[in-house]
Parts: C-alpha cells; sequence; structure tokens
C-alpha cells in the first residue's frame, strides 16, 4: 500500500503511513516505510514525516540495514532528529520519539512531559509506548501517583489488550519502576492495579467488538487472536477477583468462536469449580479432555480437576463413570516423561486417591487392590494428606479397621503447617472410632457377657 501510494503521488499519505509503520515496528510494511522514507527524505511535500519514519526506525535494531553505514543507532536518531527539527520545529512526534529516546537512556524525569504527547495524539499510543509512559510517571512521582493520573487512551484493541496483559505482569511493573528486591511490598496496590487492568481489557474488548460490529476502527482492531486472548484474560478477573461467573463464561465463549484455545475450556472448568456448579462441570471437563488431547496443551493438568469431577459424579449418581476418568488419569500418567512423573507424582496420588474415594461408595472391590499397591508408597511418603484421603477410601471401601491404621499412620507423621488438615485427620479418627465402638460385643444398648438374663 505504501508502494502504491507513492506511486499515486499521494506522498503526504504516503509518508504518514510510513511513519505509523517504523513506529509500530509492522513486519513487512516498515521495511518498505523506510526504503520509500530515504528515497523522499529531502522533499517537501510528506515532510517531517519521512524523517521522522527513519528516526523512529533508528530505534528498532531489527531495522538496521537502512541507518547510514557510517552512524551508530544513536548518531542516527541524532541526525534524523536535527532533520526533522530543520523542517517542523518541536513537532508532536519528534517530542514523542525523542521522549522514548530519553526513556531508554533512564532519563525519566526530562522523557515524562514528552511521553505526554500521547494523550494528545492517541491513535499512536501503542501498547509498549503507552506503558513506557505509566512506567515513567510512577518513576517520577510514584506508583500511588500514577494509579491516580488519567488513563493512558490506546485507539486500538490490540493495544489495549498488550497494556492490560504488561500491567498485568506485578513482578515486572515492580523492576520496571526500580523497586528492589524479589517478593512484592506488603502495600502493593493491588485493587489499584485490577482497576487500570480492567479499564484496558474492558475498553480493548469494547474496539474489538465494534469493529466485529461495523468494519469501523483501527487495523489493530480486528485480530481475532488478540480479542480471544483478551477474552481469557478478562474472564480470569472476572472469575477470581469479582466472582462474576456469567461474565467470565460469556467471555470465554466468545473467545472459543473467534479464536479457540485450551486456555478457554480450562477457564469455564475452574469457573464451573469455583461456583460449585457441578451439574455443568462434567461435560465442560469432557470437551477440556478431549480438546487438549486432539490438540495439545502444555499446560493441561487433569489433577487440578479430576477430583472435582469425580465428586461431581458421584453427587450426580453417576459414579459408574469414575472409572472413564481413572483410566483417563493413567492414561495421562503414562504419557509423561521419567523427569515429568518425578515432579508430577504428588499431584498424581492427590489426584487418583480423591478419584478413588468417591468411585469406592459403590466400587469398592475394584478400588481395594489399587489402594492396597499403593500403601507402601504412601508410608513412605509420610504425608498426613494423601494418608487421611487413602484411610478415607480403605473406610468407604468397608474396610475400617484398616483405615484406622492408615489414619494413625498419618497422625504419627511430622505434623505439617496445615491446622485444618490435622484437625479433618482427628475427626475422622474419632468419627470412625465412636462408629467401631457401636459394632463390637460390648458397645452401647447390647447385653454384657456376664448377665444372662
Amino acid at each position: 500500500l505504501i508502494d502504491w501510494l507513492v506511486q499515486a503521488a499521494r506522498l503526504p499519505e504516503a509518508a504518514h503511513m510510513c511513519f505509523a509503520s517504523t513506529l509500530h515496528s509492522r513486519p513487512g510494511s516498515r521495511e518498505a516505510a523506510c526504503r520509500q522514507a530515504l528515497a523522499h527524505l529531502g522533499e517537501s511535500d510528506g515532510a517531517p514525516y519521512w524523517a521522522l519514519s527513519l528516526m523512529a526506525a533508528s530505534q528498532d535494531e531489527d531495522l538496521a540495514e537502512f541507518l547510514p553505514a557510517d552512524m551508530d543507532a544513536d548518531q542516527a536518531f541524532a541526525h534524523y532528529s536535527a532533520i526533522v527539527q530543520q523542517q517542523s520545529l518541536n513537532h508532536p512526534m519528534w517530542r514523542l520519539l525523542q521522549g522514548n529516546h530519553l526513556f531508554e537512556q533512564q532519563d525519566y524525569a526530562q522523557a515524562l512531559p514528552l511521553l505526554e504527547t500521547l494523550a494528545e495524539r492517541p491513535q499512536y499510543a501503542n501498547g509498549e509506548l503507552a506503558y513506557r509512559l505509566f512506567v515513567c510517571r510512577a518513576r517520577v512521582a510514584g506508583l500511588a501517583s500514577a494509579l491516580q493520573s488519567a488513563y493512558i487512551r490506546c485507539d486500538s484493541g490490540s493495544w489495549c489488550y498488550a497494556m492490560g496483559v504488561q500491567l498485568d505482569d506485578d513482578e515486572a511493573l515492580m523492576k520496571a519502576i526500580g523497586m528492589d528486591g524479589d517478593a512484592l511490598p506488603a502495600d502493593w496496590p493491588y485493587d489499584e492495579l485490577l482497576r487500570w487492568i480492567k479499564h484496558y481489557y474492558e475498553t480493548g474488548q469494547a474496539r474489538f467488538e465494534h469493529w466485529f460490529a461495523t468494519g469501523q476502527g483501527s487495523y489493530k482492531d480486528g485480530n481475532l487472536h488478540d480479542y480471544s486472548m483478551l477474552c481469557n484474560n478478562l474472564a480470569i478477573k472476572y472469575r477470581y477477583n469479582d466472582e462474576n461467573y456469567d461474565g467470565a463464561l460469556a467471555l470465554h465463549a466468545k473467545g472459543i468462536a473467534t479464536s479457540p484455545f485450551a486456555e478457554h475450556y480450562n477457564g469455564i472448568v475452574s469457573t464451573h469449580i469455583d461456583s460449585d456448579n457441578y451439574a455443568q462441570l462434567i461435560a465442560a471437563a469432557e470437551q477440556l479432555w478431549h480438546y487438549s488431547r486432539d490438540n495439545g496443551y502444555s499446560r493441561h493438568s487433569p489433577c487440578d480437576y479430576f477430583p472435582k469431577v469425580a465428586y461431581a459424579l458421584y453427587q450426580q449418581d453417576r459414579n459408574v463413570e469414575n472409572s472413564i476418568w481413572l483410566e483417563r488419569l493413567d492414561e495421562w500418567w503414562s504419557q509423561l516423561d521419567d523427569d515429568e512423573q518425578r515432579s508430577e507424582r504428588y499431584d498424581y496420588l492427590r489426584s487418583l486417591l480423591n478419584q478413588l474415594d468417591y468411585y469406592s461408595a459403590t466400587h469398592g472391590a475394584e478400588v481395594l487392590p489399587r489402594l492396597q499397591a499403593l500403601l507402601p508408597e504412601l508410608y513412605q511418603r509420610r504425608n498426613p494428606y494423601l494418608l487421611r484421603r487413602a484411610g478415607d477410601a480403605m473406610q468407604t471401601s468397608g474396610t475400617d479397621q484398616q483405615a484406622l491404621q492408615i489414619y494413625q499412620e498419618a497422625l504419627a507423621c511430622p505434623p505439617s503447617d496445615d491446622a485444618a488438615e490435622r484437625e479433618k485427620l482427628q475427626s475422622s479418627i474419632e468419627k470412625l472410632n465412636a462408629q467401631l465402638i457401636t459394632t463390637v460385643p460390648g458397645a452401647a444398648g447390647s447385653k454384657p457377657w456376664w448377665k444372662f438374663w
């Protein structure tokens, strides 16, 4: 398109497009932009955008081939900067590029008023420049002040998404604003940051959906995959932070309809779990399992949701189907390599014991041999939680005495920091002891052995 505009003698439009292509580093068009900017650098028609294009290009290492052979990047930037100043003194885009250059030199106080040019020209506020302006505000006036300042408008759905993603990375933001240490401070402003993050995700969503409905907007408003990823990220905020489960499910559905990927199916499962919607969980888990198996999902973690599926099947009187999910757990496990099995072993056992417990309510005879085979490893691990869940499954299978022995083994383990877990264990022992007392000779209500009448 740039070359066509030049051929049509529409040089001002071509020069503007060249600048946008280099500023936003658009693959393909940025190279054409550099070639045309070099060819028309001395012309007034389209100035100062030819020189501005080359100023921006000098900040992009991928465009180094277009710089003068006798200049490094900083020298080229200064060279083209001087040309812009001759053609249009203190042009707003010159100010923006100077601000970005000063930011890279860590001169935040000088960079800030220049980067604020983005407020006047939001059509140039890509996600990286907007984030740098926010960081600059925080560097100069503090993070709390930056969070109380005006939102930085980004005229593109993809740029809003990029801005939200960067603000959503607490550790990276902490380092970007110059804070020391590896851990976030106790007064980290989670709520205010969440407000900013949701603003960009929701604004981006509106821009994307406006473009889908009308065909009108920025060239970065029509990126289907960016929209789908934004829907996933915003759905997580709705589910985790707001408990807006219907909103989260609607966003995942939109993402799947436009550009499906496994995280959406995972998010639907998580939403049903967090909202205790076990009636819908089983079908959602089926979708996640099959999508992950058919399309691949490197972060697929069956152990995170299989126990909940097992409980849902038990609650829905579909316990026989738990045999399918036990087979799936073993299928997933068998596909891991040795290193992965070592790192995943605890989670595998945790999921397996929970699934066996629910399945044993109706299929105790099938469960017992598998439990017995696991006991030596569980005794060796001496993990109170795993032993308690093994005891639960053993008790549900009808072997109360062995269940009590397992509980007592768990109680003898070194105490963990989880006080609630120890309370559950002691409660299980007390209940089982009371149950056993009522079933032995001489229990309350039975005739003493010496009483013949």
